[in-house]
Formats: structure tokens, sequence, C-alpha cells
């Protein structure tokens, strides 16, 4: 993100973590007037047209990023239902909702790309990620199926498939 704001783009994000949106902001310094954080949970229904209603006026979106996403860790006998579930809803329903609210304005827009963070892991597997593969595996579906959907609104839909990034979760996250 900070590429793209030092290149002169404006940016809205969210995050489940508040504190990330300020230590971006210190970051960036003077180009941090081109960010506008909402905080969000982006396994809620509501968190992608919240974050389209923040846009401020004059700020018509060519590019959206949905860059969503949770591991798990477990033997597939011991994954809670519960867990499956919160997985699906954070790495891959929030996708889907990403593209719902934000096509609109892309359509309006003459156009624009939509940007999906999968997970090389779905093309190799894993011991002990079952869901976590899946919920990313569904995104390459999704990918396709918006492609060709959108294209002849002019929107590019693409999915990145990167390899494993040491991230720490945000301190505010507990999987239920």
């Amino acid at each position: 993100m900070r590429a793209f704001v030092r290149a002169g783009a404006r940016v809205v994000f969210g995050d489940c973590d508040a504190e990330s949106a300020h230590d971006l902001r210190s970051v960036l310094g003077k180009d941090a007037a081109r960010v506008v954080f909402v905080p969000a949970d982006f396994a809620r229904e509501d968190a992608w047209p919240s974050l389209c209603k923040a846009l401020p006026p004059g700020w018509n979106p060519t590019m959206v990023v949905s860059n969503v996403g949770v591991g798990n860790d477990g033997a597939i006998e011991k994954i809670p239902v519960a867990t499956y579930e919160r997985l699906h809803a954070i790495n891959q329903r929030s996708a889907w909702l990403a593209a719902q609210a934000t096509a609109p304005y892309l359509k309006k827009n003459g156009g624009g790309a939509m940007v999906f963070i999968g997970s090389v892991m779905q093309r190799f597997g894993c011991p002990r990620q079952s869901v976590y593969i899946t919920t990313k595996a569904a995104l390459s579906g999704l990918t396709r199926a918006l492609a060709i959907e959108l294209a002849p609104a002019r929107i590019r839909v693409n999915c990145v498939l990167p390899g494993f990034i040491l991230t720490d979760p945000p301190s505010n996250f507990r999987l239920r």
C-alpha cells in the first residue's frame, strides 16, 4: 500500500486492527493525507459497504485489493465446524463481498481492476492446513468466474498466489 500512496494514489483501507492504521500513517508522513482508514472485520457482511461509504467526495476507485486472510493449524478430525466457518467467512466470503460491493463503483468509472490475494498452498497442499487451503483455492474459482462476468465492463480480475509471508496477527484478533 505504501508504494501506491507514494506513487500518488489515494487509498481507502480497512483492518480489524486500528493500530496498524496509526503505524501506516506514521510511516507515510505527509503522504498520509491521501489515506482513509475504516475499522472493519471483513468477515462481516457490512464491512465492504461501510468502506465504500467512507470514500471521500471525488474519490472514484479504479482498483480493489482484497488482502484478507487467516490460517489454521489442525488435524482434520480436530477442527471445529465453527473454525471452518470463520475461516471461510474471513478468507473467501470476504472476497466475494468485496466484489459485490465494489463492482458497481468500478463499472461506473468505466472499468478497473480487482485483485484477490490467495496462496500458493492451494497448488501443493500441506498437512494440518485443510481449511485454509480450501478457502484460498475458492478464490481462484471466484477469480475465474468474475473475470468472465466483469470483462464486458472493462474490469480485470486477478488472484495473486504468494508463498509464505511471516506476519503477526493483530493484537485483538481471536479465532472463534
